[in-house]
């Protein structure tokens, strides 16, 4: 037995979809069909290679912690499926304050109120059927730091107390 598939000449017929080296092995590069074809002294040959989408899911797998009344923003991560992605709240609730933007996957806003919240993000690809994949996260929303000062770092009382320390 020869192998004989380097001196065929090989072709995808949509190299968006698949390529093709010259040792005859094809290369997944998009969802979707191409006919692969070979050739050699006259003789031809070609068959269909279908490349299934990767199945969707989320990457992301936890958010960060924030702080009452203090910006937020985090974006959630998701691969495979077909593009566009379409997010949402699967089940339970965003903190009060945050929203969840459908076609980013960000979270953002300002949480107004402290505590542990738990939600189930879900995301929709574009493809027919629809992919879809969902993670629960847990977020806990902390009080802001309370800082209190005698008086303002740059200002020193302006009258010594005449106690027995002072001359």
């Amino acid at each position: 037995t020869m192998n004989i598939s380097s001196q065929v000449t090989w072709s995808s017929s949509l190299a968006s979809v698949a390529t093709i080296v010259s040792g005859g092995v094809a290369t997944a590069v998009a969802a979707g069909t191409s006919t692969i074809s070979a050739s050699l002294a006259g003789v031809t040959g070609s068959t269909t290679l279908t490349v299934q989408t990767a199945a969707l899911s989320l990457v992301t797998t936890s958010v960060p912690d924030a702080t009452v009344n203090q910006g937020y923003s985090a974006t959630l991560t998701a691969n495979g499926g077909t593009l566009p992605y379409t997010w949402g709240i699967g089940s339970g609730s965003l903190p009060p304050g945050l929203s969840l933007g459908a076609s980013s996957g960000s979270i953002t806003g300002t949480p107004t109120n402290t505590g542990v919240y738990t939600f189930t993000i879900r995301v929709w690809d574009s493809s027919n059927p629809v992919q879809t994949a969902a993670r629960q996260f847990s977020m806990t929303i902390a009080s802001q730091a309370v800082v209190a000062t005698i008086w303002p770092s740059t200002t020193a009382p302006g009258t010594a107390d005449g106690g027995p320390d002072s001359a």
